[in-house]
């Protein structure tokens, strides 16, 4: 694990669209030869876009290997590039009424705030816009290898002052945090092992760091790997998101910000 580790520290020297392609070359190699992981895929998409023909659905499953791969290099970057080559190469995007291309901080902080972050490939990027700005508590998995936690906790704690909890730690630290106004970056999937109050939910302003568009097809468009920049969207939702999630906003990426669809 350390010379992984290793090797993936000397990525973050390379240029943003170079560590794209090179993370489009291996995703398209693993899609070959990690037969279970693409079996699982294609069957997720046949059960779930059944009105796809199986060519759609596989060019699907090998854009998300791609992508995958890409973000996973990508975090050399992140956890290891100098915080003004991150603030030259992370765009900010808000929605209208806030701020363009600014974290809302105060806003954020003047009152219990939960930051929704779809859990995909993206979300490390939207982590590293707001934690370069503000402080603020998350919920992760533990990793079984300890190099790789400590790795892990480090590249997500490494500017302002963050409260990482796990799912044995359960809901009330989180609570606290929020109390205290420490926004609470929130990925959906993470089971806390516990329910958050409905009436709590429902008191709590959001706003929406995210890279990708929550859609079917939320991968990135073929020929995007020496793209320059790595977009993280800032968008106001509504109190009642977390009682019936529609749809999510747009994240744009790239030279040419053009939205996933």
């Amino acid at each position: 694990m350390r010379l992984l580790l290793g090797m993936m520290w000397l990525l973050h020297w390379l240029p943003l669209p170079v560590l794209g392609r090179i993370g489009k070359a291996v995703g398209s190699l693993l899609f070959f030869v990690m037969g279970p992981r693409r079996e699982i895929a294609l069957t997720n998409l046949r059960l779930t876009m059944p009105e796809l023909t199986e060519a759609q659905r596989r060019d699907i499953a090998r854009r998300h290997f791609q992508a995958y791969s890409r973000s996973v290099l990508e975090r050399s970057i992140l956890w290891w590039a100098s915080e003004q080559r991150l603030r030259r190469l992370i765009k900010v995007e808000t929605s209208e009424g806030m701020a363009p291309g600014k974290v809302p901080v105060a806003e954020m902080t003047e009152k219990p705030t939960i930051l929704l972050c779809p859990h995909f490939v993206c979300l490390d990027v939207g982590g590293a816009s707001i934690a370069m700005e503000a402080s603020a508590s998350s919920m992760y998995v533990a990793q079984k290898n300890k190099v790789f936690d400590e790795v892990l906790r480090a590249g997500r704690a490494r500017f302002k002052p963050v409260r990482l909890f796990t799912r044995q730690d359960g809901i009330k630290p989180i609570l606290r945090a929020l109390k205290e106004k420490l926004p609470y970056f929130m990925l959906p999937d993470m089971d806390s092992a516990t329910r958050m109050p409905n009436s709590f939910l429902s008191s709590a302003c959001r706003l929406h760091p995210d890279r990708y568009r929550a859609h079917r097809r939320c991968n990135r468009r073929p020929g995007d790997a020496g793209d320059r920049h790595l977009p993280a969207q800032l968008r106001r939702l509504p109190c009642e998101v977390l009682s019936g999630v529609g749809e999510l906003p747009r994240a744009r990426y790239g030279r040419g910000n053009a939205p996933y669809e």
